[in-house]
């Protein structure tokens, strides 16, 4: 089945079943105008074994997304989606063939707004043509996090920054940047790294990041 626009239930927000896409493609009409999309107003949303393709936003605010492809994508890939698992993307921000007016995406591999707990991310695949973007971007405070086999871009970070605990790494390629200021003209982090329990396991950095309290590698 190929879905070209938005799969909807009506007004309110998870007020209604659950929607379960597998098997499917999800098919806009570019990198930067696709809207091939499910609606937030289901109860719960999973996708498995399908693609997204040509399309502002990849698999994003879903319960499960597992073995999806996501390709020519303009903004977030996977952002809001609480366990994305063995699933790629590969032409993520503004390409050389994007539409001359393409928008100004905020673009990341994946990253959740608000507080969420119990993220699992495992068996990512973000390496080819990947924009100038960061990898991952927790907002605020996160806990219970696991991220395993996972491979990033060497040029994309991972800005670690405000309250994490209990964040797990495991046999995975990304680069991490530390933030340890309190500095306000840190725009990317105005309040400094507070860290608990952080072990990196196995982990190859683009850089080696710095020492800090509460992060281990081993």
């Amino acid at each position: 089945m190929t879905i070209t626009g938005v799969i909807d239930t009506g007004s309110g927000v998870g007020n209604h079943p659950s929607v379960w896409v597998d098997r499917c493609v999800l098919q806009g009409i570019s990198n930067a105008y696709g809207n091939a999309v499910i609606s937030q107003a289901f109860y719960a949303s999973y996708i498995t074994d399908s693609s997204v393709y040509d399309n502002a936003s990849g698999a994003q605010n879903y319960n499960l997304v597992r073995n999806v492809n996501c390709d020519r994508i303009g903004g977030d890939a996977f952002t809001m989606s609480l366990a994305v698992i063995n699933s790629s993307v590969s032409g993520l921000g503004q390409q050389p063939d994007s539409p001359p007016d393409f928008p100004d995406f905020h673009t990341d591999v994946w990253q959740f707004n608000g507080v969420a707990n119990n993220i699992i991310l495992y068996g990512i695949t973000a390496t080819e043509r990947i924009g100038l973007t960061q990898a991952f971007q927790f907002d605020y405070v996160q806990s219970d996090v696991a991220i395993v086999d996972v491979l990033i871009a060497p040029w994309q970070n991972w800005a670690l920054s405000h309250t994490y605990t209990n964040i797990y790494v495991k046999d995975s390629t990304i680069n991490v940047l530390l933030d340890d200021t309190n500095s306000a003209d840190q725009a990317w982090s105005p309040v400094g790294l507070h860290a608990t329990d952080i072990f990196f396991d196995n982990v190859t950095f683009t850089t080696t990041p710095s020492a800090h309290s509460g992060v281990t590698y081993r």
